[in-house]
C-alpha cells in the first residue's frame, strides 16, 4: 500500500468517523457532515506562536490546492487531485472516484461501504469464502486472510463478535 493510498484511506477514516460514530452521538444535530480535499507534493508545515498560543501553518501550492477541492466539496464528499488519483494502488478505492474538472470525487463513501465494494469483488472474483468455525459461519476475502496471520488489515472494520479484536473478518452466528 502506498503513501497516498493510505492517506486517502485515513480520509475515509475522517468520513466514517463522522457518518458511523459521531452522528450517532449528537443527538438532534444529525445533519453535520465533512468535505475533504487531498493534495500531494511537497509542503512548509510549521508552529509559530509562543508556547502555549501556537497554531499549526502549511505553506506550499499542494496545501493551497487541498484547501481548494475541500472547499469546491459538499457534505459527505472526498475530492483528491489527478496527481492523488494517479497514485492509487488499491482498484477498489479507485473505482469509488468519478472524474469532476481536473480533480476525482467520491461522495458519501465510508469504510463499511469500501468493505462491502471490496466483498462482491471478492465474490464476483471467486475469492469469497466462507466456513463454519465454533458455531460461527466465518466469511472472507483474499485481503482477510492477512488478518488470521495476525495483520489487521481494516481496523475499522466492524467485526465486534469475534474473539480476535484484530479480526476484520463478518462473523455470522448460526442457528
Amino acid at each position: 500500500m502506498t503513501f497516498v493510498t493510505s492517506t486517502v484511506l485515513s480520509d475515509f477514516g475522517i468520513q466514517s468517523s463522522m457518518e458511523d460514530v459521531l452522528n450517532e452521538h449528537l443527538g438532534d444535530r444529525t445533519n453535520i457532515h465533512v468535505a475533504v480535499g487531498v493534495d500531494v507534493g511537497k509542503a512548509i508545515v510549521t508552529r509559530l506562536g509562543v508556547h502555549g498560543q501556537r497554531i499549526t501553518m502549511c505553506f506550499g501550492r499542494e496545501s493551497t490546492e487541498a484547501e481548494r477541492l475541500q472547499r469546491i466539496s459538499v457534505a459527505k464528499q472526498i475530492r483528491i487531485s489527478a496527481e492523488v488519483y494517479d497514485e492509487l494502488d488499491d482498484d477498489d478505492l479507485r473505482d469509488e472516484f468519478t472524474k469532476s474538472g481536473k480533480a476525482y470525487v467520491a461522495t458519501g463513501l465510508t469504510f463499511g461501504k469500501l468493505d462491502d465494494k471490496q466483498e462482491e469483488s471478492a465474490a464476483k472474483a471467486d475469492l469469497l469464502r466462507a466456513e463454519a468455525r465454533d458455531g460461527r459461519v466465518l466469511v472472507t476475502t483474499k485481503a482477510s486472510e492477512a488478518t488470521e496471520r495476525g495483520v489487521a488489515t481494516k481496523p475499522w472494520s466492524k467485526a465486534g463478535v469475534s474473539k480476535n479484536p484484530a479480526n476484520t473478518d463478518k462473523e455470522l452466528k448460526s442457528e
